[in-house]
């Protein structure tokens, strides 16, 4: 009785002390692979004898970066237009701008309502540019001032003093029609939209007229005047936008905005 009391004693005590290592070789990662335990515990599963052999070791470099990682640019323009206006409006809102004017464009006013008119030269434009482009987006963009007594009868940009001076007294006291249209290529397709303002002039005295005819403002400006320039403080825009009056239709700068999101 005596010595199977001791027996069983001793049997115990290995049962408890190969409890004890299953237990920490559960939390410990070398444990598990270190310890050896018997069959013949029924908690514990047979583990391989067979040594672990070390993991090979392999040399890593790292090479040491000096520069940093570029960033996208922005959006590159190239505006097809003499227009210094233009090319303000488009400097003011977007970083990168390139101006390069357009050369052999057929500008002869075509047949028609101006609204198709300013249409027709815009197209015109755009076919002029040559491909390929060091740009992202293109621009081209034609206006005209409807004369105040005949929608088909446009006034562009006048030729000379005598030219200039004719214009500003057939518009003066009266409002007018100006029509923009404005072409942007951008993801290898064109967008043209084209918009009308309506514009006031004041009944301005013969010394402002000269005034104006000196300050030279009238050149390279359709109907020979500058809205944001010597003329502002004698015309008033009573409808659309600005930028239709000073070259650009407001929804072609819109998707500018957008395209700049994008590109």
């Amino acid at each position: 009785m005596l010595r199977w009391i001791s027996w069983l004693q001793r049997h115990l005590q290995r049962c408890k002390c190969a409890l004890l290592e299953f237990l920490l070789a559960c939390f410990h990662p070398i444990l598990q692979r270190e310890l050896v335990f018997g069959s013949w515990c029924p908690l514990l599963r047979p583990v391989s004898r067979k040594p672990i052999s070390p993991l090979k070791l392999t040399l890593q470099t790292f090479a040491k970066c000096d520069e940093g990682i570029p960033l996208r640019g922005a959006m590159r323009i190239l505006l097809a237009s003499a227009s210094t206006r233009r090319g303000l409006i488009l400097q003011e809102r977007f970083s990168d701008v390139v101006q390069k004017p357009l050369t052999n464009v057929d500008e002869r006013v075509p047949r028609g309502p101006v609204s198709e008119q300013v249409q027709q030269v815009s197209l015109r434009k755009s076919s002029a540019v040559s491909f390929p482009i060091d740009a992202d987006v293109v621009v081209v963009a034609d206006t005209l001032v409807e004369d105040p007594d005949d929608e088909n009868a446009s006034l562009g940009q006048p030729e000379d003093v005598t030219h200039a001076t004719s214009m500003l007294l057939r518009l003066r006291g009266r409002r007018h029609r100006v029509w923009s249209a404005t072409s942007v290529y951008a993801m290898e397709r064109w967008n043209t939209t084209i918009e009308c303002s309506i514009v006031e002039f004041s009944d301005f005295s013969d010394d402002v007229l000269v005034e104006l005819i000196e300050s030279h403002s009238w050149k390279g400006k359709a109907g020979g005047y500058d809205l944001a320039g010597a003329m502002g403080e004698y015309a008033r825009l009573v409808e659309g936008s600005e930028s239709t009056v000073l070259g650009f239709t407001e929804e072609s700068l819109d998707y500018l905005d957008d395209l700049s999101q994008l590109l």
